[in-house]
C-alpha cells in the first residue's frame, strides 16, 4: 500500500460531524486537520499543502474510488487529460450504490504526479483494460481520510473548502 499517512476532514458544525456543507459559492466545506509524519514528501507534520483554502476534487465510482484509497489503484484513466499537479481529494460517487462501499463520501487526498497518454504498462495501476483513447493521471503520496465525510461531489474537477 502506498498510503503514507493520512488526514483528518470533518465538518465544522459539532452537530454535524462528519458531514460536509454546501459554501455559499456553492462548494462543499469541511475543516480540515492533517497529521504526517515528518519527512514525507518534503512537509513538515501536521501539515497539507491545501489546508486553510480550498482543494481540488473528483468524484469516482465504487470500487475505484476505495482501491485508490486503499493504495492497490495508482492511475485514475479519463477520455479527458488534466493540467491539475498536486492534492486531489478522492470522493465515491452517491450512486450507484455498492453493498460493503462508502457512497457519496471523501476518502482520501493524492498528489497528481502526471498527465499523460494511458500505457499498455499502465494496466495493473489503473486495474482497467488499455484503450488508445483514454488519459492516465499518475497518483501517489495517498493519504486516507481518517473519518470519511458526505461530499456532494460534480462532474470533472471541483473545488471543496477546506479551512484551518
Amino acid at each position: 500500500m502506498q498510503s503514507s499517512g493520512c488526514i483528518e476532514l470533518h465538518s465544522s458544525a459539532p452537530h454535524s460531524k462528519g458531514v460536509a456543507r454546501r459554501c455559499p459559492a456553492g462548494h462543499s466545506t469541511a475543516k480540515a486537520k492533517a497529521w504526517r509524519p515528518a519527512g514525507i514528501s518534503g512537509r513538515p507534520p501536521g501539515t497539507i499543502e491545501s489546508v486553510g483554502m480550498k482543494i481540488k476534487a473528483i468524484s469516482l465510482h465504487q470500487p475505484w474510488a476505495s482501491m485508490i484509497a486503499q493504495g492497490s489503484k495508482t492511475i485514475e484513466t479519463r477520455t479527458w487529460p488534466t493540467e491539475h499537479r498536486g492534492d486531489l481529494l478522492i470522493c465515491s460517487t452517491r450512486q450507484p450504490e455498492m453493498p460493503g462501499f462508502l457512497c457519496g463520501y471523501a476518502l482520501c487526498v493524492v498528489n497528481v504526479v502526471n498527465c499523460r497518454k494511458m500505457l499498455i504498462s499502465d494496466e495493473a495501476g489503473a486495474r482497467c483494460k488499455w484503450r488508445d483513447d483514454l488519459w492516465a493521471w499518475v497518483l501517489n503520496d495517498i493519504r486516507p481520510v481518517f473519518e470519511p465525510f458526505r461530499v456532494r461531489g460534480y462532474q470533472g474537477i471541483y473545488e471543496v473548502e477546506v479551512e484551518d
